[in-house]
């Protein structure tokens, strides 16, 4: 008899042993009103044990490892971890007070996979006793909308855990595209009234939203977006009457194409805010087979450079209105004859020109009339159409050296002047449409040389003098001095003045004399 009741008294007594410990979990709204409605459930490791209402009391296995967590409305407190002990366990939860402010037509939460609306009253939406996490345990997330089905339509999330209250103010932008299309990628920051500091950082998401939350009740809030480096503003209002913030951009077209209207790619534009034109490059590259670079840019005012072929040619201060806008860069096309190479842009060394034409951009530039030497001149490129050509005349001494004070001249049905050559000899002027064979004519120290020439073939007309020794000679060949001049117009001095002496002279007849 008592091998059989000993073994049965140690097994109930140890069986009351386990079950010491006392489970109590509360729950509490947030001013620590007891919630009814709230269950806490029990779990040991991953087995579930059950769910309880809050306020009551379980019993557990001491020492053992447990895991809780509240729910109540859909929402649930973080899950806790614990060991049971045998004085009892006890834990108390509170919800946060959720208030937002929002104009839109749904605003909701999330709860045991599903939303619930916080429900209005009065036109204002309702504040909510809420723990901190859905039923699942994820963060609070909350769903808003303008209205059903509307692509305005955005979702954030919200940490309160451990707030005893929170409100916020809630403020939605949007950016559309000239079509209505959301933009993606916008930048956006708000500032209270007119803005003097400002928040919010990010960006618009794939529908062209971005969501923006204030604390408390704000009623006067401004918007900034950017987009492709172009800004506007809207507000201030009061987001709790709309809280939508829409921003709509317009498309630039930038077209190049030629006096007649036929496109060109390969145009490279630049633009900026103001009259600067420089800041950044224009969004899409280079123009494409149609002659066009298109952008959504909001209105305002910028300045625009268009760049083609190495030419370029700048709009200034361009005010881009609440309406779509092309604007068009009209090429000039650009004939030059010149028998040998031509460069142009920069100083005159740029680029290759393509003979006999290129389409340029309107504007002053330097050319590089090359071979023989370097002969550079400015060209105005204006008009349709331009066919020129390049009629170069130069003076050189004996020794091959440029000569300055050279007067020019061309005929071509009458005589045309060409200037003065310069420190390099060369003295040139643009004419209009192709030229081959004609007389030049260079006046030096009142002499005159002439010949014809085709400049379609040997494009320089090239004037050399000759140099010229004056001596006086004895009758027993020793020199003498005495005063000597030469006739051109007039007698003027030959060299110093004086013999023996030398001077630089066209290679024509001259009339000398000497006082001796």
């Amino acid at each position: 008899m008592k091998k059989i009741l000993i073994p049965l008294l140690i097994i109930a007594l140890s069986a009351i042993s386990s079950f010491a410990g006392d489970l109590t979990v509360n729950a509490y709204d947030s001013q620590g009103n007891v919630l009814t409605d709230a269950k806490y459930e029990v779990f040991k490791g991953p087995n579930y044990i059950g769910k309880y209402d809050a306020g009551s009391t379980i019993s557990l296995l001491t020492g053992e490892a447990y895991k809780i967590f509240v729910s109540y409305k859909g929402t649930s407190t973080k899950r806790e971890t614990f060991t049971s002990l045998e004085e009892g366990n006890v834990f108390n939860f509170n919800t946060t007070n959720v208030k937002f402010h929002f104009s839109g037509g749904y605003l909701e939460y999330r709860a045991s996979g599903s939303w619930s609306s916080f429900g209005k009253t009065d036109g204002e939406w309702n504040a909510k006793e809420l723990f901190p996490y859905d039923y699942y345990g994820n963060t609070m997330k909350i769903h808003t909308g303008n209205t059903w089905n509307d692509v305005r339509g955005i979702d954030f999330t919200i940490d309160y855990e451990g707030l005893t209250s929170i409100e916020k103010t809630i403020s939605i932008i949007r950016v559309l595209g000239h079509d209505d299309n959301a933009i993606a990628g916008a930048s956006a920051r708000g500032g209270y009234a007119t803005p003097t500091s400002w928040h919010v950082s990010g960006s618009t998401n794939a529908q062209g939203l971005l969501i923006d939350l204030r604390n408390g009740k704000q009623t006067n809030l401004s918007y900034e977006a950017r987009f492709n480096n172009t800004t506007a503003v809207v507000g201030p209002k009061d987001p709790t009457l709309d809280s939508y913030y829409l921003f709509q951009t317009n498309l630039l077209t930038l077209k190049l194409e030629t006096c007649a209207g036929a496109p060109l790619s390969g145009g490279a534009a630049r633009y900026g805010n103001g009259s600067t034109y420089s800041t950044w490059f224009f969004p899409g590259n280079n123009t494409d087979v149609n002659g066009e670079a298109t952008a959504e840019m909001f209105p305002g005012t910028y300045s625009f450079e268009m760049a083609y072929q190495s030419t370029s040619e700048v709009k200034t201060s361009v005010v881009i209105p609440n309406s779509n806008t092309t604007l068009t860069w009209k090429t000039t096309n650009v004939t030059l004859n010149w028998v040998n190479t031509i460069s142009y842009g920069g100083s005159g060394d740029s680029r290759y020109f393509n003979k006999p034409a290129m389409e340029l951009l309107p504007g002053v530039y330097r050319f590089n009339f090359r071979n023989p030497g370097s002969n550079y001149m400015d060209l105005t490129i204006e008009g349709c159409e331009m066919n020129k050509t390049f009629i170069a005349v130069k003076l050189i001494d004996s020794d091959g050296n440029g000569l300055a004070g050279g007067e020019a001249k061309y005929y071509d049905g009458s005589w045309k002047s060409l200037g003065t050559t310069g420190a390099n000899g060369y003295a040139y002027i643009y004419e209009d449409g192709p030229k081959g064979n004609l007389k030049f004519r260079m006046s030096w120290l009142g002499a005159t040389q002439e010949f014809w020439q085709d400049i379609s073939v040997d494009p320089v007309a090239l004037f050399s003098t000759k140099k010229v020794n004056f001596k006086l000679l004895s009758s027993e060949n020793t020199e003498l001095t005495g005063e000597t001049k030469f006739y051109s117009n007039t007698w003027q001095e030959f060299g110093t003045g004086q013999t023996t002496s030398s001077m630089e002279l066209l290679p024509v007849n001259h009339k000398f004399r000497i006082v001796y």
